[in-house]
């Protein structure tokens, strides 16, 4: 501050009287000195109330951003639970061989299958020389249908059951398809077209030679596949059992046997 008087530097800006020339010092500079005093410490405490005010607030958003963050992880949490780790999932050698189906047995639909599988077997004892069906389905008064192998052309073997009994059996394998239901063997073990001649007749026979293992001509026939495509009947008196030979071009390609014995 300066004398209003000499304007020299007051070592003391609140004296009255200057250090230099000794006059008195003009009241309104003190008060000048002190309203600028008071302004400068206005500003100092308003400042520091702004910085205070400004830590609050910053705590305020720090402990809102945590609070949020929070809920946020609890809300996702519920929605999408926490994933068990691949490492985890990863069952032994031990456990996973424990629970694994028994392999099928190794099995061949053919005419000797077919002998193995006789009227009267349980599911159990067919199961024994093939394995659990792979399909089954009840068939109303007919039984319980249970089928192995297949799709055709691949070979197939149907059985049907009642009370777990087997009452009719049919296979379709190679070129052949035998059936037989129950009570409808022959009767006569020495009826005339029977399973020893089926067994004879082979894929690629002409018709003559099928006629000359059955001694004689079919009893019937049809050409509902085609002029090409005939088929002949070798039919028992029982009128239950029967042999049929499918020609293609004139020779053998497919045969049944209907409940021969």
């Amino acid at each position: 501050m300066l004398c209003s008087n000499c304007g020299n530097e007051l070592a003391n800006p609140a004296a009255k009287f200057c250090n230099k020339c000794g006059k008195a010092v003009a009241s309104q500079d003190v008060g000048a000195h002190e309203a600028v005093t008071g302004r400068e410490l206005g500003s100092k405490d308003q400042t520091k109330k702004s910085q205070g005010n400004m830590k609050a607030n910053l705590l305020r958003i720090a402990v809102l951003a945590i609070v949020f963050a929070t809920i946020g992880a609890y809300n996702s949490f519920r929605q999408h639970p926490k994933e068990a780790s691949p490492v985890s999932n990863l069952a032994s050698p031990i456990a996973s061989s424990a629970v694994l189906p028994t392999p099928a047995h190794n099995f061949i639909i053919d005419a000797a299958l077919y002998d193995r599988i006789h009227i009267g077997d349980t599911l159990s004892q067919v199961e024994s020389v093939t394995s659990p069906p792979l399909k089954q389905s009840d068939e109303g008064h007919r039984g319980t249908v249970c089928a192995w192998g297949g799709p055709l052309p691949k070979p197939v073997l149907d059985v049907w059951l009642k009370n777990d009994h087997v009452v009719s059996k049919q296979a379709i394998f190679s070129f052949e398809d035998i059936r037989l239901d129950e009570g409808r063997q022959i009767a006569e073990p020495t009826a005339k077209y029977n399973f020893d001649l089926y067994r004879k007749v082979k894929k690629g026979m002409s018709l003559q030679q099928v006629e000359a293992i059955m001694k004689g001509k079919s009893t019937s026939m049809d050409s509902f596949s085609g002029p090409d495509s005939p088929e002949y009947y070798w039919k028992n008196k029982d009128g239950l059992s029967e042999l049929d030979v499918n020609l293609e071009k004139g020779h053998v390609y497919f045969k049944s046997a209907v409940n021969l014995r």
